[in-house]
């Protein structure tokens, strides 16, 4: 468990601790809606990859899920989610930041996203504060109308 401040700490989820996936799940539904992961998905997604959460006054505010690559020293941001009331207060940067170093040992070298581009603070937040670069526009990714932005960064 890291501690990274006195107002919260991140650390890793386990894929056999129901109650905390349940929890992942309610936040997963907060920030998608109906696309939002169920706590069955979190359990089997964290098995394969890296579950990180945010955790402040015992109470999980923030997550994101990140999968490897098959033969390759790359990941995904497969999803990050910081709870409504507490978004845009340094909570994903410190989410994003501290992923980092925990994907570092795992030999992920380039780590990619798709982002929304109507997501302006997500879009800022990746390639403002965390450098991570466009790599290309992806038009209808989630069916048609629904482009996604392809975003890489090379983790130093």
């Amino acid at each position: 468990m890291n501690s990274f401040s006195e107002e919260f700490e991140i650390k890793l989820a386990k894929p056999e601790e129901w109650q905390v996936l349940e929890e992942v799940s309610k936040l997963e539904k907060e920030g998608f809606g109906e696309s939002g992961l169920c706590s069955a998905n979190l359990a089997l997604l964290s098995r394969c990859g890296m579950l990180v959460l945010l955790i402040e006054k015992e109470k999980i505010t923030g997550e994101g899920l990140f999968l490897k690559y098959f033969s390759e020293d790359s990941a995904i941001l497969f999803s990050l989610v910081i709870s409504s009331g507490l978004r845009r207060k340094g909570r994903a940067l410190a989410l994003m930041q501290t992923s980092f170093e925990l994907l570092k040992p795992c030999g992920i070298k380039d780590l990619f996203l798709t982002v929304d581009p109507s997501n302006k603070p997500a879009m800022s937040l990746y390639s403002e504060k965390l450098n991570f670069k466009t790599i290309e526009t992806l038009f209808d990714h989630f069916g048609p109308g629904q482009t996604r932005i392809l975003m890489k960064k090379t983790l130093d």
